[in-house]
């Protein structure tokens, strides 16, 4: 896993200024934060995640209205490529790298692991709209998959019946035959 981050984080590290798209957050937050559209995928097969919990991934660019002070350095903004649990609301960093620029840009100051383990986000944080936004495919998914299954299933539309030719007046009724269609379970065996 190690060695699969460190080409993720150098392509991330170059990618200079990508397409972002700005997430809704009060001013008052002091940060502006950005998704990378097209970045959001899930850790697991669309099968295994039946199976498995599937996490959500994506990368996002958190910038910052004034310098922020982070251990030696003064950031201007990070990259973060963060891991969410949709259906218990938590979340866990992936890679993490500040820049002393805005958007990203200027000098690589230094980068972060993946943390072992998932936090909880907590609610108002600028998390609370990454998770909305990588998260917004379930809900996608679990809307069209109930309304799939709210809809009656349609009955096959019976075989029209021909009109009959009026029967002699001597001649008895017929007893009425049972139509059978192809997809009828009771059809009787020939």
């Amino acid at each position: 896993m190690r060695l699969l981050l460190l080409p993720l984080l150098l392509a991330a590290a170059s990618a200079g200024a990508a397409e972002w798209t700005e997430l809704p957050l009060p001013a008052s937050s002091g940060v502006t934060v950005y998704q990378e559209p097209g970045t959001e995928r899930s850790r697991h097969h669309k099968v295994i995640g039946y199976i498995l919990p599937n996490p959500r991934q994506s990368w996002f660019l958190v910038d910052y209205a004034v310098p922020h002070r982070w251990r030696l350095y003064e950031v201007r903004s990070f990259k973060q490529w963060l891991e969410f649990d949709c259906k218990n609301f938590s979340m866990r960093v992936m890679a993490r790298l500040y820049y002393e620029g805005q958007m990203g840009q200027g000098r690589l100051l230094v980068s972060e692991r993946e943390s072992p383990s998932f936090v909880s986000i907590v609610p108002g944080d600028p998390e609370e709209a990454m998770h909305q936004a990588a998260c917004a495919y379930l809900k996608k998914e679990e809307e069209a998959a109930a309304a799939v299954a709210a809809a009656p299933m349609a009955a096959p539309a019976p075989a029209p019946i021909a009109p009959a030719a009026p029967a002699a007046a001597t001649e008895p009724a017929a007893q009425a035959q049972p139509i059978y269609t192809p997809l009828d379970p009771m059809q009787p065996t020939r």
